[in-house]
């Protein structure tokens, strides 16, 4: 290294004379010159920078550089240099990381998930001189398990239901399960649940789609009380399927001392049977139309006219035989809702604007013989 050119080097030198002396020239070093070397000796440190840039780059690029877990990233130098080492820190620093065993290539690839939130960086060298890049930050998604909102009552009668749901979040491909079975056709933010068990959903959330979460355990329910029964005819008897407990309706009124699981019914309609175990759960059968098998078809069917259908106010009953012995209004449940006996008129209008809006019948019966009209109620 060449030194300032006031540098005076230290010279002996010996003269020749009559009576010969040794003369020695020392060294002179002005002040200045002592200033300027210790200052070029504490900056020689900041010389030793390399004469080269490290440029690294992460793909593929997304918005904030929030990746999801699975995402599979590549960080990558255009640049040749004789070494490389790959770092992960967590700080901005380029110093003090954590070489990454293995990463000593142009490229790094990995997934995202593996470090979470973290600071990427590479040395390189060359010509025995090693500079860093800048740092590179990631992020990754997190999300917390879907909560699935429930009522706080557990406990219910068989028949009865309850709903329960995804809470706050955008979710998709969910997935609900009771006692760790999939649920069929059970993928929809809100569920009704009708059966005993755990249930639990698993979901994705919209942002990363491939990630499946768990709501984890819970809520438990409980249906107590006897199956729903279902109505067979046997001979000329109606039989329930479930009990031990019975009581039997026609139209929705109830039989006096109906209370065996067999019922022979003594006229055509429609028939209930509900049931009760002494769990305080009391649960009913759907309809079953009956038609006893002396009855044979009317011969007046094609008489009786019911007309404006769908009806909004009043609908007409038209062409009524003299010997009608009754006339009922049946919803669609089969339950009597009026009833009119021995009517006398060939024809009436009938008020049914206090109705709700649905499908009704009327029924003419001629002694045991009955002709059923059905309409609707706007």
């Amino acid at each position: 290294m060449l030194l300032p050119e006031q540098t005076f080097v230290s010279v002996r030198l010996t003269l020749i004379s009559k009576c010969p002396t040794l003369y020695v020239m020392k060294t002179h070093f002005p002040k200045t010159l002592l200033l300027s070397l210790g200052l070029l000796l504490f900056l020689l440190p900041s010389y030793g920078q390399c004469d080269f840039n490290v440029n690294a780059s992460i793909e593929p690029i997304v918005p904030d550089n929030i990746y999801c877990s699975y995402d599979t990233i590549t960080l990558s130098t255009t640049d040749t240099f004789d070494t490389y080492q790959w770092y992960y820190n967590f700080s901005a620093s380029t110093q003090g990381g954590t070489p990454i065993n293995g990463a000593t290539g142009q490229t790094y690839t990995t997934t995202a998930g593996e470090f979470g939130f973290v600071y990427f960086y590479l040395e390189a060298t060359k010509d025995n001189c090693t500079e860093a890049s800048s740092t590179i930050l990631i992020d990754t998604w997190a999300f917390l398990s879907p909560v699935v909102i429930s009522f706080p009552q557990s406990q219910y009668c068989r028949g009865d239901s309850s709903m329960i749901a995804i809470g706050s979040g955008l979710w998709e491909d969910i997935q609900w399960s009771r006692d760790n079975v999939p649920i069929p056709g059970a993928n929809d933010s809100i569920f009704w649940v009708k059966e005993s068990g755990t249930y639990v959903v698993f979901a994705s959330p919209s942002i990363c789609p491939e990630t499946r979460l768990t709501s984890g355990l819970g809520p438990d329910f409980t249906f107590e009380g006897p199956a729903i029964p279902a109505i067979t005819q046997a001979g000329d008897s109606l039989v329930a399927s479930s009990g031990p407990n019975y009581q039997w309706y026609l139209a929705g009124q109830l039989i006096p001392a109906a209370t065996s699981q067999s019922y022979t019914p003594t006229e055509s309609g429609d028939y209930t049977v509900q049931v009760s175990d002494g769990s305080g759960c009391d649960v009913f059968s759907p309809p079953y139309s009956f038609v006893l098998s002396s009855l044979q078809k009317t011969d007046f069917d094609q008489d009786i006219q019911l007309f404006p259908n769908p009806v909004v106010d009043q609908v007409m009953l038209q062409n009524l035989p003299q010997d009608l012995t009754r006339i009922e209004l049946i919803d669609h449940a089969g339950r009597r809702l009026r009833q009119l006996n021995n009517p006398s008129l060939p024809n009436r209008w009938e008020d049914v604007s206090d109705l709700a809006s649905g499908l009704y019948f009327i029924r003419f019966w001629r002694g045991n013989k009955m002709l059923s009209r059905p309409f609707i109620k706007k």
